[in-house]
């Protein structure tokens, strides 16, 4: 399997399949203490596999706030009404260095944990008032698709209000 990055570049391409490079990624988790097996890794086909899929997880179980770019665009960044954690309005003609670095923890994991293949459709949730518990979801592991640690570099950037829906 021969992978081809091709890194947003700030225009909302629809071809994007990733936000950094995996020279980026490295570089970001290059002072992770739990980065070593990512870093000694010859494998590049499984990290470029694993960015590719942090992206579309990101793009896929994340609500954001703003705007993309355009209707075509394939990546989560860049969007147009995002702010900074300190309320500075962040461009949206280039991807932001959080998002690049979500993206290298969540490839990290991906690649750490072999999870690259996973779908995330066996997410399972639950809901407990008093005696009363309601579970819902199509069963598997009740792990967190993507953990808080992942999100807290692009946390200012996500809608995480709660909604709800009436049929």
């Amino acid at each position: 399997m021969n992978i081809t990055l091709v890194p947003e570049d700030g225009t909302g391409m629809s071809t994007a399949n990733t936000l950094c490079t995996l020279v980026e990624a490295t570089a970001i988790l290059l002072n992770d203490p739990q980065a070593t097996d990512w870093i000694g890794s010859e494998d590049d086909e499984k990290r470029k596999a694993a960015l590719v899929r942090s992206m579309e997880l990101m793009r896929e179980h994340l609500r954001w706030k703003g705007t993309t770019l355009n209707s075509t665009q394939r990546a989560p960044l860049p969007r147009t009404g995002l702010f900074d954690r300190n309320g500075y309005g962040v461009l949206s003609t280039a991807v932001p260095e959080d998002g690049k670095r979500a993206q290298a923890y969540l490839a990290l994991l991906l690649f750490r944990d072999d999870r690259i293949s996973e779908s995330g459709d066996g997410i399972e949730a639950a809901v407990r008032m008093g005696q009363t518990s309601v579970t819902y979801g199509s069963g598997g592991s009740g792990v967190e698709l993507i953990p808080d640690w992942v999100r807290v570099p692009i946390r200012p950037f996500l809608d995480e209000s709660i909604h709800v829906w009436r049929a």
